[in-house]
């Protein structure tokens, strides 16, 4: 028994330290893009003075979001649903699940966003990972 003491003890440690990394971040009510860039290195250099729209999530206390993205030319577009927070083994994530199909949805899930978590400001888009562009949001809270 005595061998397995520390492999239980160290087990406990890092679940806790997991539940307490989650606890630690706070869910910003508003995020708005603020870069976006190609997804492939030759194109990786931050767009931020040249957004090709103005993309924002409203968050809800009660678990709903709504994504608006506007245009250039100013056209409107929405979606929304619901959000949770989610942790892997190593990362946090916002996980919006879109409860209409729209063209502003940018993911590899069909209608399953996800922003994964940098710092208390930043949130960066997943799409990169199946070609999308590179694009960054921060809380406006």
């Amino acid at each position: 028994m005595k061998p397995l003491l520390p492999i239980i003890l160290f087990s406990l440690f890092i679940a806790c330290s997991k539940d307490e990394k989650l606890k630690d971040v706070s869910i910003p009510k508003i995020l708005v893009l603020k870069e976006m860039s190609g997804s492939f290195a030759a194109d990786a250099s931050p767009m931020e003075h040249s957004l090709q729209w103005q993309e924002t999530y409203t968050l809800t206390n009660d678990g709903d979001f709504t994504k608006l993205r506007i245009s250039l030319d100013g056209k409107k577009e929405a979606s929304s649903g619901t959000y949770r927070l989610v942790q892997n083994a190593s990362e946090i994530y916002l996980e919006f699940s879109h409860t209409t199909e729209s063209a502003i949805i940018g993911s590899c899930t069909k209608g399953i966003e996800s922003l994964m978590y940098k710092n208390d400001r930043r949130w960066r888009s997943t799409w990169s990972a199946c070609d999308g562009p590179n694009m960054i949001y921060e809380s406006a809270d």
